[in-house]
């Protein structure tokens, strides 16, 4: 029991010494301290949750391979977010998964719900620091090294995401209740697919700027919506009680932490293409078209009236 405590109660620098060394306690307690928050940013990536699952699990098992090349120690945590945000849109680039970005049901759905699909209105950039700062709490330094920025280019990034983010949800609400108030704007949702995408954000906020009747709906909606909380509060609301009842599937902690050791680095399912000096995986480049294609295109459209 001691030697349990005594793990549990170490720091991240101390999980990644046992890790290096081969100790496979080291790792599952990292997986133990980690696994759900990074699980349920995933889930936020794509859209299937068998995906997310697995994803979870590698991200784990390419710790035990590479870990040995991150030169801060401290930013475990970080660490495993960029190995986990790489390997997602890796998967939804090659078309291997469905991005999770703007996805909201097509019945009447509460704010969280609401809130979450709005985070799609953003651009790739700001969402990412989005989920990652207001989402998972990483503070400015670990959401930086995550994305490969410095933290001003970071901090000023959060800045305008918080901005956009209630422009955001407002012409979300707008688009699931405003149609039956409004003519142009129902034959501009006519071939709506449902998810609400940067493109999607845009066209309904140039809307709404001309258009008195979603102005008034927008104000009549996102006011009591919100009740006093800012966007950024009301998502970090949201995204604690996503993380607490995330349920990640019994296989996954067993198939992370039953590592292939003979395996070399570059063999690990998952593995980055390249990472770092400082040992943060290094992404190909920025998928940024797979964002564009999701555009008003023909699709199943959202039932009119619906909020």
């Amino acid at each position: 029991m001691g030697g349990y405590q005594y793990i549990c109660s170490m720091a991240d620098r101390e999980l990644v010494a046992l890790i290096v060394a081969g100790e496979p306690a080291g790792l599952a307690e990292a997986y133990d301290r980690h696994a759900a928050p990074l699980f349920a940013y995933c889930r936020s990536q794509v859209r299937e949750p068998t995906v997310a699952a697995g994803v979870t699990s590698d991200t784990f098992r390419i710790a035990a391979s590479r870990l040995a090349g991150l030169r801060d120690p401290e930013r475990l945590r970080a660490w495993l977010y960029a190995v986990a945000r790489i390997r997602c849109l890796s998967l939804i680039e090659s078309g291997e998964a469905s991005s999770a970005a703007g996805t909201v049901a097509e019945e009447p759905a509460p704010l969280p719900v609401l809130l979450r699909a709005a985070v799609g209105g953003l651009r790739p950039g700001e969402r990412d620091v989005i989920l990652l700062t207001l989402w998972q709490r990483l503070d400015t330094g670990e959401t930086a090294a995550v994305l490969g920025l410095s933290r001003r280019r970071a901090h000023s990034q959060l800045a305008r995401a918080r901005a956009q983010l209630g422009d955001c949800l407002g012409a979300l609400l707008v688009a699931r209740a405003g149609r039956p108030d409004c003519e142009p704007l129902d034959a501009l949702l006519a071939a709506w697919d449902g998810r609400f995408t940067e493109p999607a954000r845009k066209r309904l906020a140039a809307h709404i700027a001309r258009c008195p009747a979603c102005a008034a709906r927008r104000r009549r909606e996102l006011e009591p919506a919100l009740r006093g909380l800012g966007p950024g509060a009301a998502l970090t609301t949201v995204a604690a009680e996503a993380t607490r009842t995330a349920t990640i599937p019994n296989w996954v902690r067993q198939h992370a932490l039953s590592p292939d050791t003979s395996a070399p680095p570059a063999a690990v399912p998952g593995q980055p293409a390249a990472f770092r000096r400082d040992g943060f995986p290094r992404p190909a480049g920025w998928p940024w078209h797979w964002t564009r294609r999701a555009t008003l295109i023909p699709a199943r459209a959202l039932p009119a009236g619906s909020s």
